[in-house]
């Protein structure tokens, strides 16, 4: 089937397609199966068109049928634009105000982008500060975990030593404890041997002659106390004489210092001091 089976002339240059029953009836005349399920030839080429297109691309209709009505009128082109424009490109009518919007709200797009811009500028601005923030708090973080880590590292050694101390106390410990004891255990001999020397010093002959010593001496200084207080009275009498014959309370009183004397002889010779003196340094002699 030739291209001049499907078209016919209009004029000087023109053609246009015939109509799909004059093309189902040339078929048919020259016993070619013809699919006549289609309503229409719109449905026909649709299909058609869907059966030819690649994959993922599928080809719309009207526009094949333009590009097709054109590749058949292909003259030379001169001027690209108008090919495009012709050829290529739907015809669109210009709508005035949608241009005017579409103007508008490319200028708003404009300054749109000027801030957008401008806060980006800032936002980087922003980025720059917090990134020198961050790595300023990271290398606070970094120095504050070294400080961590050494004060750490420290502790442990200090631990160790304090370890090592411990260890020497404990050994130092478990020598005093057997030295003390083996102390106690001599304390233990060394006050039993005391009790034992005591208890033979306390029965032997020495400590009695002690302790008959020590009672007769307390004997003594007993008797000597008693003796002395009459010695005493007397003595005071004496002073009080004296105070008197300093201070002449007795003159011309010849009979009260006779009995005052009298009564220091008679005193006197209650206690007699010259012997009981004697018996005494010879008891403390012996």
């Amino acid at each position: 089937m030739a291209k001049d089976d499907i078209l016919a002339a209009v004029g000087d240059d023109e053609v246009e397609t015939l109509q799909w029953h004059a093309v189902r009836t040339a078929l048919r005349a020259r016993h070619i199966e013809v699919d006549d399920a289609f309503s229409s030839a719109t449905d026909f080429v649709a299909e058609s068109l869907r059966a030819l297109s690649p994959a993922g691309f599928p080809l719309d209709p009207r526009r094949f049928q333009k590009a097709f009505r054109n590749a058949l009128l292909l003259k030379p082109v001169d001027n690209p634009t108008d090919f495009v424009r012709n050829y290529v490109l739907d015809v669109q009518p210009l709508q005035v105000d949608r241009l005017r919007l579409g103007i508008e709200h490319w200028r708003s797009l404009t300054r749109r982008i000027e801030e957008l811009r401008a806060q980006s500028a800032s936002l980087a601005g922003i980025l720059r500060i917090v990134g020198r923030a961050v790595e300023n708090e990271k290398v606070i973080a970094t120095n504050s975990w070294q400080i961590a880590r050494l004060e750490w590292e420290k502790f442990c050694r200090e631990a160790r030593r304090q370890e090592e101390v411990i260890a020497q106390f404990r050994s130092v410990a478990g020598k005093a404890e057997v030295e003390a004891a083996a102390a106690a255990a001599r304390h233990a001999a060394l006050e039993a041997e005391h009790k034992t020397v005591e208890l033979s010093i306390r029965t032997s002959d020495a400590e009695q002659l002690a302790q008959m010593y020590e009672s007769d001496k307390a004997a003594a200084l007993s008797q000597r106390a008693n003796a002395m207080a009459p010695l005493k009275d007397i003595e005071g009498l004496i002073a009080s004489i004296k105070k008197a014959v300093e201070l002449n309370l007795l003159v011309r009183r010849d009979d009260l210092l006779h009995a005052l004397l009298s009564a220091v002889v008679v005193a006197r010779g209650r206690a007699p001091l010259s012997e009981w003196d004697k018996n005494t340094a010879g008891r403390l002699e012996r």
